[in-house]
């Protein structure tokens, strides 16, 4: 036997919670598309077709080398820090970091809204970068692929938290973070830096996803709260940790060349 009534208010009640993120996440996917994430691939894509052009011109004019940002006060390069993610050293380089934007990008953008995406991705940039500083002050990188680990990290939050299998995610990551210890022209230094800071701004900018303002089903937009400002300041804090360490780098090596 059912009471009519009790069945009612059950309904009332289901109608008015708020859905699950593994819901959410669902209906994000399928709502507009992800600017961010298209214009990064395509302003890329340029930047490549202009390397291809001018030979080696662009390429050292973006790449990455810790020396080269700040040395002695004669040079000041900060831009390197995140043009370093436009550049890259082959068609298959470019092709893999994009693809891999591409699929992780349509998904995250739209669960974190355009701005959040935009803060996690530049944020992971500068993990690399400032990763590189650290582990290899005195060489030089190029490519995405610090900022699309990131990506990995993010996902990997957004999967635990709508409690999803990540074995395939962990096994993708696990495959491509030995091939850079295996492979001596990739920067395991700029995966690790970006992977650990995409867990960290994955898990700051969660906060709002978890929020019942935070994920728009109806198509608007929401007004970013505390953990985009969260990723805003880590990401200023890396950029700033990058300038300082080089700086540091950058007379120490004077000194010892003088």
């Amino acid at each position: 036997m059912i009471c009519p009534g009790c069945v009612a208010e059950a309904k009332r009640a289901h109608k008015g919670s708020r859905p699950g993120l593994g819901t959410r996440l669902s209906r994000a996917a399928a709502l507009g598309r992800p600017v961010v994430t298209y214009s990064i691939i395509a302003v890329t894509l340029l930047v490549y077709a202009v390397q291809f052009v001018t030979g080696g011109f662009v390429t050292n004019l973006l790449l990455f080398n810790p020396v080269t940002l700040w040395v002695d006060g004669d040079r000041f390069e900060p831009w390197r820090a995140l043009t370093v993610t436009l550049v890259h050293g082959g068609i298959w380089h470019v092709l893999f970091n994009m693809v891999t934007l591409w699929l992780f990008g349509r998904v995250l953008e739209p669960l974190y809204g355009r701005l959040r995406f935009g803060l996690v991705w530049v944020a992971a940039a500068l993990g690399g970068s400032l990763a590189v500083v650290i582990a290899t002050p005195t060489g030089s990188v190029i490519g995405a692929s610090g900022a699309v680990f990131g990506l990995f990290g993010a996902y990997f939050v957004v999967m635990r938290q709508a409690r999803m299998n990540t074995t395939s995610l962990l096994v993708l990551v696990g495959i491509n973070v030995v091939m850079g210890f295996i492979n001596p022209g990739v920067s395991w230094q700029a995966h690790i830096g970006g992977l650990l800071v995409g867990l960290l701004a994955g898990w700051l900018v969660s906060r709002d996803v978890r929020g019942p303002r935070a994920v728009s089903t109806d198509g608007r937009k929401r007004p970013p709260a505390s953990g985009a400002v969260l990723v805003g300041v880590l990401a200023l804090a890396l950029f700033g940790a990058c300038l300082l360490w080089a700086n540091t780098i950058g007379v120490s090596t004077a000194v010892a060349g003088g």
